[in-house]
């Protein structure tokens, strides 16, 4: 059985810098967690925020959306969303849990914070195409 390949979709955009940072941060640490526990992931906001901060470039899902999506339908088995503080109201995610729904991709949703909750268990038992 081939290892699961996450897209892990997390808020991000903020007015404050602050924020921004804290959320990649968070980002990174879930990534991290999944790849330790050999979990393929591609994290927007771990992959791309250094990028946007270095290259002084817009933020906000629509600049980020052809890259973005094209993890979705081409890559990933699983979306799995990052339930940090306002998740739902980001308008990516949003975008994103319908690029899933439009390939038939499970989307999970994580609180990384809460250790209970057993995000790797849950991608092992749930194959692309299962919702």
């Amino acid at each position: 059985m081939s290892k699961p390949r996450v897209y892990l979709a997390s808020p991000y955009t903020h007015p404050d810098k602050h924020v921004r940072e804290a959320r990649y941060k968070l980002a990174c640490e879930a990534a991290a967690y999944l790849i330790r526990h050999g979990i393929l992931v591609y994290s927007p906001i771990a992959h791309t925020h250094p990028i946007c901060e270095m290259g002084r470039l817009p933020l906000g899902f629509y600049f980020w959306s052809e890259l973005d999506l094209t993890f979705i339908r081409d890559w990933a088995t699983h979306v799995v969303v990052l339930t940090l503080e306002r998740w739902e109201k980001s308008l990516g995610i949003k975008h994103e849990c319908l690029e899933a729904q439009k390939y038939n991709l499970p989307v999970l949703y994580w609180n990384y914070l809460d250790r209970s909750d057993n995000i790797v268990e849950k991608l092992v038992g749930t194959p692309r195409g299962a919702q």
